[in-house]
């Protein structure tokens, strides 16, 4: 059992597969060991095999391929930590939100105008540009309504699981998407991190990582090694003699390297600095690419606000317009109709400050969801600071899998009752399909 007040690096680290302790993701180290393995890893089965020791590469790559001309793609934003939903989506027009939140509470005139009595953030200037053209929906009042917890872990786990019923998390929502996809792509489900994600993680497959700061090993040329490199990809050039078992093995290792190598040009120029640039960057070059990717996840944080929120908080809205803006700046016009972004995090803040001159774990926040293929405007209830429950929190209005709901039906052409394992009123979030 884990304690109910782990913090949010923590959360994450029990909720991720971490791709590798190195800096460069796929390590030699690493690589080695798995080829080490030999038959013996690839019949003890999936979990011990390539897959066991690298954990997020498929145990049976394929080469990368184009999107198909109907195909959407969905971009999933972590703000790691609770975001103070308040103080981004900010209810000027309630006196209780001043009477609550005292000194830091964002006075009306400093706000970005969505409508009347609510105004985003001033640090979200780019975000709130793209609200104003329309390719912002602003999902309001939504959260985890059949579970009470202020628990990182406990809310991450249920955001990241998205199925009816709660239990045990062992797989994600898009990692379930990803068991029903075509298993020809390495590339179809991608981590933007040194790690996957639970929500990223099905009962068969998981997405791969892509860590931004380097290449993942094999792909950038490096004279002590490309030897290995040539013989790796090489090995399974003819049968390797070592039957059925030993042709996998070669298979598997050609097949890392040259996915490695597929992956090399994302990262040429240097990527921009930034703590979340850089990811939504390299997010935006993988879909350039053409590689088949359909969803990719970055996490970013932490927005863990229980003291001192005032140093804290407008930076993170800052980075979080930075990286926003940057992605789509980046994204070639041929996916702009084609890629949509949702930005979400495991709960809100509490309406009242503290007295560290922050605010405490909340219930219910808001959602984002970005693109030019949005319905944009404000979907659902407002937050309500005047209307709280018995523990003074705001009750969601809206459940997360609805959200869910729409981008699985109508973004990425799944089955979202069989995907959630129950029926949800999906928001109507865009105006049309992917194109």
């Amino acid at each position: 059992m884990l304690p109910s007040d782990i913090e949010t690096k923590a959360a994450l680290r029990h909720l991720s597969v971490p791709a590798d302790g190195s800096r460069k993701g796929l390590s030699r180290r690493r690589f080695l060991q798995a080829a080490a393995l030999g038959t013996g890893g690839l019949l003890a089965g999936p979990g011990l095999g390539f897959g066991g020791i690298l954990p997020g590469w498929e145990e049976h790559l394929a080469a990368a391929g184009p999107l198909g001309p109907a195909d959407g793609v969905l971009v999933v934003l972590l703000m790691a930590g609770g975001n103070d939903a308040l103080n981004t989506v900010v209810p000027f027009g309630q006196p209780s939100y001043y009477t609550k939140r005292g000194s830091l509470a964002y006075q009306p005139i400093g706000t970005l105008p969505l409508a009347p009595g609510l105004g985003l953030n001033p640090n979200l200037v780019k975000l709130e540009a793209r609200f104003a053209a329309g390719k912002v929906a602003i999902v309001q009042g939504i959260g985890v309504v059949d579970q009470v917890s202020f628990s990182h872990f406990e809310s991450m786990a249920a955001w990241m699981q998205g199925s009816a019923g709660g239990g045990t998390p062992n797989s994600g929502w898009l990692g379930r998407w990803l068991d029903g996809a075509p298993p020809t792509n390495p590339f179809a489900a991608v981590s933007i991190d040194s790690s996957v994600p639970l929500h990223l993680i099905g009962e068969t497959r998981k997405a791969i990582a892509l860590n931004a700061d380097s290449a993942p090993f094999g792909g950038t040329p490096d004279p002590g090694w490309d030897l290995v490199y040539e013989a790796f990809s090489n090995f399974a050039a003819q049968p390797s003699g070592l039957g059925s078992w030993g042709d996998a093995v070669a298979g598997t290792g050609s097949q890392l390297i040259q996915t490695a190598a597929q992956a090399k040009p994302l990262y040429s120029p240097t990527l921009p600095a930034g703590p979340l640039v850089d990811k939504l960057t390299l997010a935006a070059r993988l879909i350039n690419a053409d590689l088949g990717a359909r969803v990719i996840g970055v996490t970013y944080g932490d927005f863990d606000s229980h003291k001192n929120q005032p140093n804290m908080h407008p930076n993170r809205m800052r980075e979080l317009d930075a990286g926003v803006e940057a992605f789509f700046t980046t994204l070639g016009a041929g996916f702009q109709g084609r890629t949509s972004m949702m930005v979400f995090s495991e709960f809100g803040r509490y309406p009242v400050r503290n007295d560290s001159n922050g605010v405490d774990h909340g219930w219910s926040g808001n959602a984002f969801v970005i693109g030019d293929r949005v319905a944009g405007g404000l979907k659902g209830q407002t937050l309500d600071t005047a209307v709280t429950e018995t523990n003074g929190h705001i009750r969601p209005t809206m459940d997360f899998r609805s959200m869910y709901a729409s981008l699985l039906t109508d973004w990425l052409a799944a089955d979202a009752t069989q995907i959630l394992g129950g029926s949800f009123s999906p928001v109507p979030l865009f105006s049309s399909a992917p194109g």
